[in-house]
């Protein structure tokens, strides 16, 4: 779980404090797109 805070953090630039607010869910679909727009950038 804790890469999936750095993940956000660092690729899409959230505070903790607003990622700690989320739900289960939501930290899974942001998590996605830390991951979809980290891939993109490598290409």
């Amino acid at each position: 779980m804790e890469d999936w805070y750095a993940d956000i953090a660092i690729v899409l630039h959230f505070q903790p404090s607003e990622i700690d607010k989320m739900t289960f869910e939501e930290l899974a679909r942001w998590r996605k797109q830390a991951e979809k727009r980290s891939s993109s950038d490598q290409e």
